[in-house]
């Protein structure tokens, strides 16, 4: 994690998560919103109905987890949602790509519901928007509930780093 840019060394004996610029943010989310469009292009094309009911199933137990107070469960479950629609494209290498910026998304993500976790029901929220695209096959839908999910998890980031540094 430390090679990765993730992590530092702290001046006693551990490690801390170490601190993003805005910059850094708005770059890693333009990415991300690229390669997760990209995914949903490609798996549209290729989605059936299994595929639609691992994706539901994935969304009730995210649900369950929620209502549960299992925050981070939840977020585990909305981790494989969208790793499932980026294996359903077929494309490796941008399954590979969005793995490399995984940890940095799950990091700050983890940052925001601590601080919020009033957002969590609005995840959900959005993550079933993307999944009833993809049920009916609408790729403009999709798209378009994808990019509002991504620019509302940027603007949260950005948000609690606004407050951190106050």
């Amino acid at each position: 994690m430390e090679q990765e840019g993730l992590v530092a060394r702290d001046a006693g004996w551990g490690y801390v998560v170490r601190d993003f610029s805005a910059s850094e943010v708005l770059n890693l989310y333009r990415v991300r919103e690229v390669l997760e469009v990209e995914a949903i292009h490609e798996a549209i094309q290729r989605i059936d109905q299994r595929l639609i009911s691992l994706l539901s199933s994935l969304m009730e137990k995210a649900e369950a987890h929620l209502q549960g107070g299992r925050f981070s469960d939840f977020q585990a479950m909305n981790r494989q949602f969208y790793a499932l629609i980026a294996q359903m494209s077929g494309n490796g290498l941008l399954q590979q790509m969005l793995r490399a910026i995984s940890d940095r998304i799950r990091i700050l993500g983890a940052l925001v519901m601590a601080q919020h976790a009033d957002r969590a029901p609005e995840i959900l929220e959005e993550n079933k928007r993307i999944l009833e695209a993809l049920k009916l096959r609408d790729t403009a839908a999709a798209e378009l509930a994808v990019r509002e999910h991504i620019h509302r998890a940027r603007d949260n980031v950005l948000l609690y780093f606004g407050q951190q540094s106050k």
